[in-house]
């Protein structure tokens, strides 16, 4: 407890440039004030008493992984930018989001580089809206609902997905990788598949076959 608060003391920021990283330590909670002033924190430990998404106002850079101890209890959807407002680069990994119905909704994070979410579980859905820096996406197993833009910088082989359970998924139809993503993850799908931007869709035979087969697809613009 002493330790953090002279850290956090020493480490008040004289520029934007400065990092915090949160060592080992408990009931960190009441610490924190500082951190709205610095661009990047990393924490290691000692969130066991903290439960709920987090936000640091100034920060480009957040990591925050589930050894911390770390679980998020906010439930339904929640605005990533209303508490992460200029970030760039967030790893949450191994988090368990214990509420109920949530979603990730990264719409206004316009300057998102780096997201990655593996390991985390409890989620239902995740929201990304059109891109031009986002080159890293990398999202948890057990996902429900996808809305992805246009990512323009986003390479197929940067977006990792595993074991979904997708029931409704939009894509935004000027990604380079629309018919790879139809190819892995839309073959026997259920649920609701819609396409936006879709007037210069251009699609493999092997993706349009699989769209033939499928009950629920809108196409929109």
């Amino acid at each position: 407890d002493t330790s953090i608060r002279s850290i956090c003391n020493l480490m008040t920021p004289t520029s934007p440039q400065a990092t915090m990283t949160i060592p080992i330590v408990s009931n960190i909670e009441a610490h924190l004030r500082p951190t709205d002033s610095f661009k990047t924190v990393i924490f290691n430990s000692g969130l066991t008493s903290i439960n709920t998404f987090p936000s640091f106002k100034k920060a480009t850079h957040v990591e925050i992984d589930g050894a911390t101890g770390y679980r998020c209890s906010t439930s339904g959807t929640i605005t990533v930018s209303d508490r992460l407002q200029l970030i760039e680069t967030l790893k949450l990994t191994n988090v368990p989001f214990t509420g109920t119905s949530v979603v990730l909704d990264f719409r206004e994070c316009n300057k998102l580089k780096t997201l990655d979410l593996s390991g985390c579980t409890g989620l239902q859905g995740i929201i990304i809206p059109s891109n031009k820096y986002l080159t890293s996406l990398i999202l948890p197993d057990g996902l429900e609902i996808i809305q992805l833009g246009f990512c323009q910088s986003l390479n197929y082989a940067d977006l990792v997905i595993n074991n979904n359970r997708f029931n409704s998924i939009t894509i935004d139809g000027r990604n380079s990788f629309v018919s790879d993503f139809i190819e892995d993850f839309v073959v026997g799908f259920n649920g609701l598949l819609t396409i936006t931007n879709s007037e210069t869709l251009a699609l493999t035979y092997q993706a349009l076959t699989i769209l033939a087969n499928l009950e629920n697809v809108t196409f929109i613009g």
